[in-house]
């Protein structure tokens, strides 16, 4: 009989023993006292070791499950020193401090990198190895990551692992990755990896409501290739980097929801911008309007912002069919030239503090939803 075992059947004979005595006997309240207390402390040590067992039966489990899916180690030849165990329901146990480290380091290299992480308390020696920049490089080696077919796809799961594996991912695919996305995983407080700025191949980025804290990396603008970057209901913080001026095939770009400040950048290289997304932020100054190619921007959402001006550069968003500034502090009369975008087929500037008429609004023949609620705008709708 194991040793775990023989103590746990002594401590059962021993709590029999003394129930049958306390069942038997008459004794004085003190001796009453004192095996009530001696009853409570062999059930607590029972418990303690109960515990203690079913912390051992789960690593030996978890041991043996590692080497039975890395059968291909065990016919390799490799020196594996292993203490094999038969219990009752014949299973065999491994111990891992009979096996050399290079081995274990061999064996884990084969469990892709999000799951491999789940192994870092089982040793003090294994959690060291694991969080190294060595071993994360022989884990992308030797997984199928970086065999994948051509679009690979980077999940969210990048955000959360150690920064050693996020430096160690991005420099040993820079050409690979073509996708960044949130994935179904609970969502914990991160940075945006600095590293990020290694994947230069990479085409979209989703990682929208992933409690990402923090700025966006001043490098961003090295991802050449980005076309759809969606980082929405997050937390970021801070300005915009000015190089975002650089990301030249950006098409759709959406930082809604957070608590971005400061003016938004002027944008004169991005001439596939489509699609902008700033709204329930703090920007403040000018509504953007300054495109590599104003007239292919066909919606922009800017509401729920500190925007003060509208500019009369406006009018050269020709394209716009959605056109939604709702909630900034404007302040002004409203500009003819809203009047020239004659392709826009909703306009909402609702609650901007705004004057004058809506002379001119017969021009937008498209138009199908208008909101102008709560302005100062005369009464007299003119056609």
């Amino acid at each position: 009989m194991a040793p775990a075992e023989a103590n746990t059947a002594t401590l059962l004979l021993i709590l029999h023993t003394i129930e049958k005595m306390q069942a038997t006997m008459a004794p004085a309240e003190e001796n009453a006292a004192a095996l009530s207390l001696t009853l409570r402390t062999l059930e607590m040590m029972q418990a303690a070791m109960t515990a203690m067992q079913q912390e051992g039966k789960d690593i030996k489990e978890t041991e043996l499950y590692i080497l039975i899916c890395q059968p291909h180690l065990l016919t390799q030849g490799m020196p594996l020193k292993v203490r094999q165990q038969i219990n009752r329901n014949e299973r065999f146990y491994t111990c891992f401090q009979d096996i050399p480290l290079t081995v274990v380091i061999q064996i884990f290299a084969w469990i892709p990198g999000p799951k491999v992480l789940k192994y870092l308390r089982l040793s003090k020696a294994i959690n060291q190895c694991l969080i190294t920049t060595q071993f994360c490089v022989l884990n992308l080696q030797t997984t199928r990551l970086q065999h994948d077919i051509a679009g690979l796809e980077v999940d969210g799961t990048w955000i959360r692992v150690h920064p050693h594996y996020q430096i160690a991912y991005a420099r040993a695919m820079p050409k690979s990755v073509i996708t960044i996305r949130s994935s179904c995983f609970r969502p914990m407080e991160k940075r945006i990896p600095e590293s990020i700025i290694c994947l230069t191949a990479v085409e979209r980025i989703c990682l929208d409501n992933c409690k990402i804290i923090g700025s966006i990396p001043d490098g961003i603008g090295a991802l050449k290739n980005l076309t759809d970057l969606n980082l929405s209901r997050n937390s970021l913080t801070g300005t915009l980097p000015s190089s975002f001026n650089l990301l030249f095939a950006l098409e759709t770009l959406n930082l809604s929801d957070h608590q971005l400040s400061g003016e938004f950048p002027t944008l004169p290289s991005l001439h596939a911008l489509k699609d902008l997304r700033i709204n329930t932020n703090r920007f403040k100054g000018p509504v953007p309007t300054v495109f590599g190619n104003p007239q292919r921007l066909t919606s922009m959402n800017a509401e729920r912002n500190h925007f003060s001006i509208i500019p009369a550069t406006i009018s050269q968003l020709t394209g716009l069919e959605y056109l939604i500034i709702s909630q900034n502090p404007l302040a002004c009369e409203i500009l003819p030239e809203i009047w020239n975008l004659t392709h826009l087929s909703s306009l909402r500037m609702g609650d901007c503090k705004m004057f004058g008429l809506l002379a001119g609004v017969g021009a937008l023949q498209n138009l199908w939803c208008l909101d102008v609620s709560n302005n100062q705008f005369s009464r007299e709708l003119l056609l």
